[in-house]
């Protein structure tokens, strides 16, 4: 069940971030610095409605390769659409720097700035996809382990279960509980140390169990019953 639920909700935890961002509006202040539209900076004078007029858009390097850039324009309007979402510049010039040298690049009566949300994602894929490839990646491989052996944890700790509830003396209460502790914090840290090659560590972790606990419950138990 872990390994089947898991990945689906993964999946809809990506989907549902990935809808949101979709959703985004287009919800910016006049007069105000430091408001981001994508990867620019963005300042508007004026708004008339769906009008915005005056607008500075600055773009810093990202990369050593980018050059920065500066667009001002007279006017613009917000198109929005279900997979995009787009400002359109009219009546504005762009420039680019590169080096501390500032280089016009032209005049432009249109010019669009758009994003292409990611809507590929917002199908849930099968669970098996989740872990194709669980020999490859690292962190799928922890992860397979971590939530199998977590799984199995009940029926791993039976027996031990089994040991530390029918001790019940007095004189071996602190036994049991240091028992108890001992036995869930060995377990999870091997599983939290093994995981390659995952499904060998899965079984590993899981028979040595079984075995430590069978061995204990014939010793605790068996012996003395």
């Amino acid at each position: 069940v872990a390994l089947v639920m898991i990945p689906i909700v993964f999946e809809l935890q990506d989907n549902f971030v990935n809808y949101k961002s979709t959703q985004v509006k287009f919800n910016y202040k006049t007069g105000e610095f430091g408001q981001k539209f994508l990867d620019w900076m963005i300042f508007i004078e004026k708004q008339d409605s769906d009008k915005y007029e005056n607008i500075i858009m600055y773009r810093p390097k990202h990369k050593a390769d980018d050059k920065e850039q500066l667009i001002i324009a007279k006017e613009a309007h917000v198109q929005r659409k279900d997979d995009s979402f787009a400002f359109s510049l009219n009546q504005g010039k762009m420039y680019n720097f590169e080096q501390g040298q500032s280089i016009f690049s032209g005049e432009f009566d249109a010019l669009v700035v758009n994003t292409q949300f990611n809507t590929d994602n917002l199908q849930t894929k099968k669970f098996y996809e989740y872990w194709n490839d669980l020999n490859e990646n690292p962190q799928r491989a922890r992860e397979f382990v971590i939530y199998t052996t977590i799984a199995l944890f009940p029926l791993a700790s039976t027996l031990f279960a089994l040991c530390f509830g029918l001790v019940t003396y007095r004189y071996e209460k602190g036994y049991v509980y240091l028992g108890m502790f001992g036995v869930i914090a060995i377990y999870f840290g091997l599983l939290s140390s093994f995981s390659q090659p995952p499904i060998l560590a899965c079984l590993g972790i899981f028979s040595l169990s079984l075995f430590v606990s069978a061995y204990c419950f014939k010793k605790m138990i068996l012996s003395r019953y």
